[in-house]
């Protein structure tokens, strides 16, 4: 059965993206996990598991960090020790942790607009103050802007919040700008959080490098990760952050021992070994189908909506449209669209400057991703035809 051609019935079993929206009988492309089902070695790993029969206090053995290890050696060409490694229930959740850690409420944080929505909200319920480096977009490709990214520095920010791959723009930041953002971290002792939860999501020809890669002890870096986007694994609260500095790693574990934090679950240490030893050749497989998805999506758009503007695809599964010249907001956009029979994501919660863009999720079956096509083109031409009020 190839799940991806055929994607997965959610609707009516408790999943946020299908029964959680506006419209109960919309098709949703909003939240960031997939349609079909993950790697069936996982699948069989849970069953295998549950017919056990006891399910309490589990211990993380070597082989969960083993398992962590050969995947970012084979996956990302980078050695870790086992010792940088420190489990935690979810990535947002992890630069909470190091919010609270190592800055203070009234301090500058740095994000890189338009960006992930929980970053901005992480920051502002911190009582941190939110600092925007805003991407430039260069040929329907975003660009770090380095020369405000340096003012901003200059200007007394303590941490920056990196999405390496980025979301929603979907750009794969080359070794090159990396290095550079690196620099300037180390020049002005700004502590780097580098969130690289869609790592795995490559695009061809594309090669994602992570922080890890670059970073040497001294470096004030936190890297945080999950396999829980690459094998729709979130509900099972499973990811961790990787530290070399060891006088960083050390605060950190001490900080999350009192802060009393949930162990990760049976299914969550299981998910994560099973994923990276046994889960490769899915992902692989899965990339080509979303490289499909994407170039489907562009190629429709081009035809029949020939205004918008969708961002180039490096990584993630997160199409970023621009619908600005229909001078709607991106409100009113997500409004229509539910009411049309699909369901997506309002671009100004990325970033207040992009009211008109949306984000549209391609994990799913291609059959659905039609479906999907066809009413957005169907509802925005609608909308180019209704009076603007």
């Amino acid at each position: 059965m190839n799940y991806f051609l055929e994607g997965h019935k959610r609707k009516n079993t408790g999943t946020y993206k299908w029964d959680g929206q506006k419209n109960p009988n919309a098709l949703p492309f909003w939240v960031a996990d997939s349609d079909y089902e993950t790697a069936p070695e996982i699948v069989k790993a849970f069953i295998q598991r549950s017919e056990q029969g006891h399910f309490g206090y589990q211990m993380l053995q070597d082989d969960y960090y083993q398992a962590i290890i050969g995947w970012h050696q084979k996956r990302y060409e980078t050695k870790i020790a086992k010792e940088w490694i420190i489990p935690i229930p979810g990535v947002v959740a992890s630069i909470k942790q190091a919010l609270e850690l190592w800055t203070n409420p009234g301090d500058k944080v740095l994000i890189q607009t338009p960006v992930y929505f929980q970053f901005q909200r992480v920051v502002t319920l911190s009582k941190r103050i939110l600092v925007e480096n805003k991407l430039r977009i260069e040929n329907n490709r975003y660009e770090m802007d380095f020369e405000d990214l340096e003012e901003k520095f200059k200007n007394g920010v303590k941490m920056m919040v990196l999405c390496s791959p980025h979301n929603p723009v979907g750009r794969v930041w080359q070794k090159e700008e990396l290095e550079q953002v690196l620099t300037l971290c180390q020049k002005y002792q700004v502590l780097l959080i580098s969130d690289e939860i869609h790592g795995d999501i490559i695009m061809p020809k594309y090669r994602f490098v992570s922080m890890n890669s670059l970073t040497k002890e001294e470096h004030l870096v936190m890297v945080s990760t999950a396999p829980s986007k690459t094998f729709n694994l979130a509900g099972l609260k499973s990811a961790y952050v990787i530290i070399k500095n060891p006088q960083l790693r050390n605060k950190y574990q001490e900080h999350l021992t009192s802060a009393f934090l949930p162990g990760l679950n049976v299914y969550g240490i299981l998910g994560t070994q099973t994923a990276y030893t046994k889960g490769e050749k899915w992902v692989i497989a899965q990339n080509k189908h979303l490289w499909t998805n994407y170039n489907y999506l562009r190629k429709k758009l081009s035809k029949d909506l020939p205004q918008a503007q969708v961002a180039s695809l490096e990584g993630t599964y997160l199409a970023w449209i621009n619908l600005t010249y229909l001078n709607r907001t991106s409100q009113e956009l997500v409004n229509c669209l539910s009411q049309e029979g699909i369901t997506v994501n309002d671009g100004s919660t990325f970033g207040a400057d992009y009211q008109g863009f949306i984000r549209f999720n391609l994990a799913c079956s291609f059959r659905q991703l039609g479906q999907g096509i066809d009413i957005l083109i169907k509802a925005i031409k609608k909308i180019e035809k209704a009076p603007n009020q």
